[in-house]
């Protein structure tokens, strides 16, 4: 009897994106690069006091988290040739 071989799982490591982040006293400005992602692939979670960015494709995922203090919600987000920009109130 012939067994089918095991199939190996493939551990795929998250990758940080090059991120610029700007504060001021009543705002935060984040600007994330994700070349080569669509923007459909994009999620953007506020919990508590963190903000996480992730996407996957298939052959990368993509993970930035920033702390953020209490009370923060996203004011405006859009994403343009390969730049999500992400405005943040206090």
């Amino acid at each position: 009897m012939i067994k089918p071989k095991k199939q190996k799982k493939i551990k795929q490591t998250a990758k940080t994106p090059p991120t610029e982040i700007s504060r001021t006293p009543k705002s935060i400005y984040v600007r994330c690069l994700l070349n080569g992602i669509s923007e459909e692939k994009i999620r953007i979670d506020l919990e508590h006091n963190r903000l996480t960015i992730s996407a996957a494709n298939d052959d990368e995922i993509i993970l930035k988290k920033i702390k953020v203090p209490s009370g923060s919600y996203i004011s405006s987000k859009k994403f343009h040739e390969g730049v999500l920009e992400i405005l943040l109130e206090r």
